[in-house]
């Protein structure tokens, strides 16, 4: 992955407080912000399906042929 493109990347998750950074010199480094993320996805878990079930196995049954 090139570069700049990882960093648009990980500036974007910055803004959204998923990944913290510190700046030494020229240098940029970025850490996951474990809180953050699993309020992010304990939202997602709770509202991603509108109440149904989240499981794969269970959303996408297969159909009997008749």
């Amino acid at each position: 992955m090139p570069a700049n493109t990882l960093s648009f990347h990980l500036k974007t998750l910055s803004h959204a407080e998923l990944v913290g950074f510190r700046q030494e010199g020229r240098f940029i480094y970025y850490s996951a912000n474990y809180e953050q993320m699993n309020t992010l996805l304990e939202f997602l878990t709770d509202n991603c399906c509108g109440g149904r079930s989240c499981n794969p196995a269970t959303a996408f049954r297969k159909r009997k042929s008749s």
